[in-house]
C-alpha cells in the first residue's frame, strides 16, 4: 500500500495497518481516523489487535477533559 492509498483509505473510514520497524517493536498498529471511529471499529481493534487504544488530541482538549499525560 502506498502512502497516498493509506490516506485515501483513512478518509473513507477504513482501517490502515502500519508496520513498526524490525529494529523497534516489530509490530503492526491498526489505525482508523477518529472522525469515523464507531463502536464496531473499537470492537474490531480489541478483538484483532489487543493492547492499548490510543487517541491523539491537543493539550487544550486533554486539559479540558482533565486527562493526564500517559507515560511509563
Amino acid at each position: 500500500m502506498t502512502f497516498d492509498t493509506a490516506i485515501a483509505s483513512l478518509k473513507q473510514g477504513e482501517f490502515v495497518m502500519i508496520y513498526d520497524s524490525d529494529g523497534r517493536e516489530s509490530e503492526v498498529d491498526l489505525m482508523v481516523a477518529a472522525e469515523f471511529c464507531t463502536p464496531e471499529h473499537v470492537a474490531r481493534m480489541r478483538q484483532h489487535a489487543g493492547g492499548l487504544l490510543c487517541l491523539a488530541i491537543s493539550n487544550g482538549l486533554a486539559k479540558k477533559l482533565d486527562l493526564e499525560y500517559m507515560h511509563n
